[in-house]
């Protein structure tokens, strides 16, 4: 009954910010209060049946009108989450192609109006076109400075929603992008103080910020967090791993994808990391054993050609680690510093 009550509701929203277009944002939480809709949207609902049950009488006329209105009802419909559609109660872009239907009808009933006075100026039309745009012209103008740019999308959302916590995170992800790292933390920072006490999430964006930009001391902290409290977090063991070995902890890092591998067989990520762990101790022959099960199900990554490169100079075949290293030139490093370092080791190897 919620979903249904929502649709019928949703259709009164949209239809009344098609015609006053305030209040508007880009997306719309379910405005839920102890897991139940508010009161009034029952009541919403029977007006928006309403209004599809007074069209259907009324459709048989042909005019601009019930055709713009029809435009409009036929593009809400699929996204009034009667069918569920997104993560969101209503998003104003659903509405883009409704509101051709909804300019056409407004445009039908100003020419309506002005046939209807007979002694008015023949620039009525025009003028009430005119006073009916102006209002809207600034309503848009104001839409445009919000969409400026990601940011301020984000702040816009956050001014409708401030108790969201989800938002923060989302304008960090954008503040980040543009280059503004310290309102990023800050948002994550207060995405984590507003968070429910059994959603971590904010700790594993926290702490993934802080390992993009290889500070990878200052993201561990976040991981450990998450580890301990949702170990099977998708991404978190191999990120964590991999910081390790950035932090020169190979000991751990052999340690720690051992047991983690005995959960994920198939990890090629873990087997790289064990593997280049096992070259910095000088164990070839066992890193030898993940590269070969690494390659078996993924051969076209460049890091896992330059470890068969490593591999193969520690067990004294030149040869061997000259050819691993001229196929891995053409294809993907994600990493910049293993790609410098095939690059060295091809610079002294293999010219």
């Amino acid at each position: 009954m919620d979903r249904f009550w929502t649709g019928g509701a949703n259709l009164v929203i949209y239809i009344a910010q098609q015609l006053v277009p305030i209040n508007l944002n880009a997306r719309y939480a379910y405005p839920l209060t102890n897991g139940h809709l508010p009161a009034h949207y029952p009541a919403l609902a029977l007006i928006g049946l309403a209004v599809l049950a007074l069209y259907a009488w009324r459709a048989g006329k042909r005019t601009w009108f019930l055709f713009g209105i029809g435009f409009m009802l036929l593009h809400l419909l699929p996204v009034l989450q009667w069918l569920p559609v997104g993560l969101a109660i209503r998003a104003d872009r659903y509405t883009y192609a409704a509101g051709i239907g909804w300019s056409l009808a407004i445009g039908y009933v100003i020419v309506l109006l002005s046939n209807k006075i007979r002694s008015a100026s023949t620039y009525l039309p025009l003028i009430l076109g005119v006073l009916l745009a102006l209002p809207y012209a600034w309503l848009a103008y104001q839409r445009t400075e919000v969409w400026r740019s990601a940011v301020s999308v984000r702040s816009d959302m956050i001014a409708l929603e401030p108790r969201n916590f989800t938002l923060y995170m989302d304008r960090a992800i954008s503040r980040d992008r543009e280059g503004d790292r310290a309102g990023a933390l800050a948002d994550y920072d207060k995405a984590i103080r507003m968070r429910p006490a059994n959603d971590y999430k904010p700790y594993f964006e926290r702490g993934m910020l802080h390992f993009r930009h290889k500070d990878y001391r200052e993201a561990m902290p976040d991981l450990i967090t998450i580890f301990q409290h949702v170990p099977t977090h998708p991404g978190l063991v191999p990120n964590m791993l991999f910081a390790q070995m950035k932090l020169g902890l190979c000991d751990e890092v052999v340690r720690n994808a051992t047991g983690a591998m005995q959960l994920d067989t198939g990890s090629t990520d873990l087997l790289n990391i064990r593997a280049y762990c096992l070259l910095r101790a000088g164990d070839h022959a066992n890193a030898r054993k993940d590269i070969d099960r690494s390659m078996a199900r993924r051969a076209d990554y460049g890091e896992i050609w330059y470890l068969k490169a490593w591999a193969a100079l520690q067990a004294g075949d030149s040869a061997a680690c000259c050819e691993a290293l001229v196929k891995s030139l053409p294809k993907p490093m994600s990493d910049a510093d293993l790609r410098l370092e095939r690059d060295r080791l091809y610079g002294r190897q293999c010219r």
